[in-house]
């Protein structure tokens, strides 16, 4: 079995440390790809600034597979200061089964919201319990537009 991590988060390059290590784990550095045994097995997606959402997490989820059930980039998380929504990991949830055939683990390991963790967690669920049949959709357009700012 392999598992890799990937973490979508805000970084500083300034200080080289992520949101000054206050941010949980206190890194997020693209050149941060995992240590010994594990080298290789991490993929950092380093964000400029807070407040990024739904466009800009699942243009990143196109390109790259990611972990889910973190979620502490959903809105009203004041930790993540992100903002994407319930419907926005629905998507995520629904590309990842497309790709995987809809065989997945999804672990809860972040999020310190308890209304944000429930929404988006229930979001996620139903998707996997095949109630949700809503599918969002998000242009590459829309994220071009206004992305350079965020990179």
């Amino acid at each position: 079995m392999s598992i890799m991590e990937m973490e979508l988060r805000r970084y500083s390059s300034k200080t080289n440390l992520h949101e000054g290590g206050n941010f949980h784990p206190g890194t997020g550095a693209a050149d941060e790809v995992g240590t010994n045994g594990g080298e290789g097995y991490c993929v950092n997606v380093p964000w400029s600034c807070g407040g990024v959402g739904d466009n800009f997490y699942i243009y990143a989820f196109q390109h790259v597979v990611i972990r889910i059930a973190g979620f502490d980039a959903g809105r009203g998380d004041s930790l993540g200061c992100c903002d994407v929504t319930p419907a926005g990991y629905s998507r995520m949830t629904q590309m990842l089964g497309d790709l995987c055939g809809g065989k997945m683990l999804v672990i809860l390991e972040g999020g310190y919201n308890l209304r944000s963790i429930s929404s988006s967690a229930t979001s996620v669920m139903k998707v996997l319990m095949g109630e949700s049949r809503e599918r969002v959709s998000y242009s590459d357009y829309a994220f071009k537009s206004w992305s350079a700012n965020y990179y």
